[in-house]
Protein backbone atom coordinates (compact mmCIF):
# COMPACT_ATOMS: atom_id res chain seq x y z
CA UNK A 1 0.00 0.00 0.00
CA UNK A 2 1.40 3.37 -1.05
CA UNK A 3 0.66 6.83 0.23
CA UNK A 4 -0.53 8.90 -2.75
CA UNK A 5 -1.38 12.60 -3.06
CA UNK A 6 -3.78 13.64 -5.83
CA UNK A 7 -3.85 17.29 -6.93
CA UNK A 8 -6.67 18.61 -9.12
CA UNK A 9 -9.02 21.59 -9.00
CA UNK A 10 -11.99 19.46 -10.13
CA UNK A 11 -13.45 18.02 -6.92
CA UNK A 12 -15.60 15.40 -8.69
CA UNK A 13 -12.55 14.02 -10.52
CA UNK A 14 -10.53 14.02 -7.28
CA UNK A 15 -13.17 11.88 -5.60
CA UNK A 16 -13.30 9.43 -8.54
CA UNK A 17 -9.51 9.08 -8.67
CA UNK A 18 -9.38 8.67 -4.90
CA UNK A 19 -11.97 5.88 -5.05
CA UNK A 20 -10.08 4.10 -7.85
CA UNK A 21 -6.77 4.20 -5.99
CA UNK A 22 -8.29 3.28 -2.63
CA UNK A 23 -9.96 0.27 -4.29
CA UNK A 24 -6.40 -0.81 -5.19
CA UNK A 25 -5.52 -0.61 -1.46
CA UNK A 26 -3.63 2.69 -1.55
CA UNK A 27 -3.78 5.37 1.13
CA UNK A 28 -4.91 8.52 -0.73
CA UNK A 29 -5.04 12.18 0.21
CA UNK A 30 -6.42 14.90 -2.04
CA UNK A 31 -5.67 18.58 -2.64
CA UNK A 32 -7.52 21.11 -4.80
CA UNK A 33 -4.50 23.40 -5.20
CA UNK A 34 -0.87 23.01 -6.19
CA UNK A 35 0.16 25.49 -3.52
CA UNK A 36 -1.61 23.51 -0.76
CA UNK A 37 -0.14 20.27 -2.09
CA UNK A 38 3.41 21.60 -1.90
CA UNK A 39 2.80 22.62 1.73
CA UNK A 40 1.43 19.14 2.49
CA UNK A 41 4.49 17.49 0.89
CA UNK A 42 6.77 19.64 3.06
CA UNK A 43 4.93 18.33 6.16
CA UNK A 44 4.63 14.62 5.38
CA UNK A 45 6.11 12.02 3.02
CA UNK A 46 4.28 10.57 0.02
CA UNK A 47 5.26 7.69 -2.24
CA UNK A 48 3.68 9.17 -5.35
CA UNK A 49 1.96 12.34 -6.56
CA UNK A 50 -0.75 12.45 -9.23
CA UNK A 51 -1.19 16.02 -10.46
CA UNK A 52 -3.30 17.88 -12.96
CA UNK A 53 -1.45 20.56 -14.92
CA UNK A 54 -4.04 23.24 -15.70
CA UNK A 55 -5.18 24.64 -12.35
CA UNK A 56 -6.08 28.22 -11.34
CA UNK A 57 -4.18 28.77 -8.07
CA UNK A 58 -0.81 27.33 -9.07
CA UNK A 59 -0.42 25.28 -12.21
CA UNK A 60 0.93 21.77 -12.24
CA UNK A 61 4.14 22.83 -13.97
CA UNK A 62 5.13 25.10 -11.08
CA UNK A 63 3.93 22.46 -8.63
CA UNK A 64 6.16 19.80 -10.23
CA UNK A 65 9.16 22.13 -10.04
CA UNK A 66 8.57 22.77 -6.35
CA UNK A 67 7.94 19.11 -5.53
CA UNK A 68 11.15 17.99 -7.24
CA UNK A 69 13.08 20.65 -5.31
CA UNK A 70 11.71 19.22 -2.05
CA UNK A 71 12.13 15.56 -3.09
CA UNK A 72 14.11 15.00 -6.30
CA UNK A 73 13.19 11.30 -6.27
CA UNK A 74 9.43 11.80 -5.98
CA UNK A 75 7.42 9.69 -8.40
CA UNK A 76 5.03 12.02 -10.23
CA UNK A 77 2.23 11.23 -12.67
CA UNK A 78 0.90 14.29 -14.50
CA UNK A 79 -2.45 14.38 -16.21
CA UNK A 80 -4.03 16.92 -18.52
CA UNK A 81 -6.92 17.33 -20.88
CA UNK A 82 -5.42 20.53 -22.25
CA UNK A 83 -6.31 24.16 -21.78
CA UNK A 84 -5.08 27.14 -23.76
CA UNK A 85 -2.59 24.67 -25.31
CA UNK A 86 -3.12 21.05 -26.37
CA UNK A 87 -2.74 18.42 -23.63
CA UNK A 88 0.33 16.96 -25.36
CA UNK A 89 2.18 20.27 -25.02
CA UNK A 90 1.58 20.41 -21.26
CA UNK A 91 2.41 16.73 -20.80
CA UNK A 92 5.70 16.92 -22.73
CA UNK A 93 6.75 19.90 -20.60
CA UNK A 94 5.80 18.00 -17.44
CA UNK A 95 7.98 15.06 -18.50
CA UNK A 96 10.86 17.41 -19.23
CA UNK A 97 10.54 18.86 -15.70
CA UNK A 98 10.55 15.51 -13.94
CA UNK A 99 7.19 13.78 -14.27
CA UNK A 100 7.73 10.02 -14.24
CA UNK A 101 4.59 9.28 -16.27
CA UNK A 102 1.89 11.22 -18.09
CA UNK A 103 -1.81 10.53 -18.65
CA UNK A 104 -4.00 12.35 -21.16
CA UNK A 105 -7.51 13.00 -19.83
CA UNK A 106 -9.84 11.25 -20.11
CA UNK A 107 -8.22 7.96 -19.12
CA UNK A 108 -9.51 4.68 -17.74
CA UNK A 109 -9.11 3.60 -14.13
CA UNK A 110 -7.15 0.55 -15.29
CA UNK A 111 -4.65 2.83 -17.04
CA UNK A 112 -4.18 4.81 -13.83
CA UNK A 113 -3.68 1.67 -11.73
CA UNK A 114 -1.20 0.29 -14.28
CA UNK A 115 0.83 3.53 -14.23
CA UNK A 116 0.87 3.65 -10.43
CA UNK A 117 1.92 -0.01 -10.18
CA UNK A 118 4.70 0.47 -12.73
CA UNK A 119 6.15 3.39 -10.76
CA UNK A 120 5.83 1.77 -7.36
CA UNK A 121 7.21 -1.58 -8.50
Amino acid sequence: MAKILIIDDEVDLLEILQAILESADHNVEICTSGRKAVSKIREEPFDLVLSDIVMPDQDGIETIKQITEIDPGMKIICMSGGGSLPAETYLKLAQHLGASKILRKPFQGAELIKSVNELLG
